[in-house]
């Protein structure tokens, strides 16, 4: 069987290419997920933050996508604007749309100082 191996990457080079890619940017994109992320936040969770607390929550989904619907009490700072935020609490918690935009926003928070964030 392991000598039909060198065979079927010859007679398949783009298909072992294309999985080769494949692989290596789902790799690549779970590390960047599990670098980047300072701690998933469940919705339990954020509530008794809410109740226990001040947490700045930040929605960094674009602006028409934040006015269609938020947390209660959000406000809207895309991850482009984050640098020039002022954001003072006793901690922040950020969410997007779909996983990948607020860690990366977090990253960038932590980077400039602030210590709590979620």
């Amino acid at each position: 069987m392991l000598q039909q191996i060198p065979e079927f990457i010859g007679n398949h080079l783009l298909l072992v290419v294309a999985f080769l890619t494949v692989l290596a940017i789902l790799i690549g994109s779970e590390l960047l997920r599990r670098r980047g992320a300072p701690g998933a936040v469940t919705p339990e969770s954020l509530v008794a933050l809410m109740n226990n607390g001040t947490p700045v929550i930040v929605d960094t989904r674009p602006s028409s996508d934040f006015r269609k619907g938020h947390i209660m009490g959000a406000r809207n700072i895309t991850a482009d604007q984050l640098g020039t935020a002022k954001l003072s609490g006793e901690s922040v918690v950020l969410y997007c749309a779909n996983g990948m935009n607020a860690p990366r926003a977090a990253a960038t928070l932590q980077a400039s100082g602030v210590a709590n964030v979620a």
